[in-house]
């Protein structure tokens, strides 16, 4: 926290679903998937497979991408049921 790597606020930090690619999003069945793409070419990857605007593969670590870059997700990830994005993935 010194360091200011942490916040003591739920939802603000990097595994707390503070981050985009690091939690879960409602599919279009009202069930849920969970996203953990913590490396940057697995997150590149998934980018390219969603697809999402590859400007978010250069930010993926901005903190002020992160509330565009997590609606384009959640819009994405609604279009289909969560056993389609099972199989896709």
């Amino acid at each position: 926290m010194a360091a200011g790597l942490w916040k003591d606020r739920r939802g603000e930090n990097l595994l707390d679903s503070g981050a985009p690619f690091y939690d879960t999003y409602e599919t279009a069945d009202g069930r849920h998937v969970a996203i953990g793409c913590l490396e940057p070419r697995f997150f590149a990857e998934f980018a390219s497979l969603l697809p999402l605007d590859r400007a978010f593969v250069h930010s993926q670590y901005d903190r002020s991408s992160w509330p565009q870059m997590r609606a384009a997700i959640a819009a994405r990830i609604r279009q289909k049921t969560r056993d389609e994005w099972a199989g896709y993935f």
